[in-house]
């Protein structure tokens, strides 16, 4: 299994369910480290270090970027602008603290 799609979950994951991700995620902070034990799918793992650049999404926000992540994938601009007045109405994300 290749390093990319693994890594490409673990950053949503970050982003969309928990609420949190690293901000500084370049090869020197994240590793592929071996795993010798046989207890994983894979025979290694993803170590992140340097948690010094971290960043938080509240649940309105990652509400409203679920809303436009198939729009990206999609590039349909008339998606994104529904999703835009949505977001205006109050319905998509909101700044922290709002």
């Amino acid at each position: 299994m290749e390093v990319a799609p693994v890594f490409a979950t673990v950053m949503f994951d970050q982003l969309f369910t928990q609420g949190f991700f690293h901000a500084d995620p370049h090869p020197g902070n994240i590793f592929v480290t071996p795993v010798s034990d046989g207890s994983g799918e894979r025979p290694w793992r993803l170590t992140f270090i340097d948690f010094g650049m971290m960043g938080e999404v509240s649940s309105g926000t990652r509400s409203g970027l679920r809303k436009l992540q198939p729009v990206g994938f999609r590039r349909t601009v008339r998606g994104a602008t529904a999703a835009g007045r949505r977001q205006q109405r109050g319905e998509g994300c909101r700044p922290a603290g709002a």
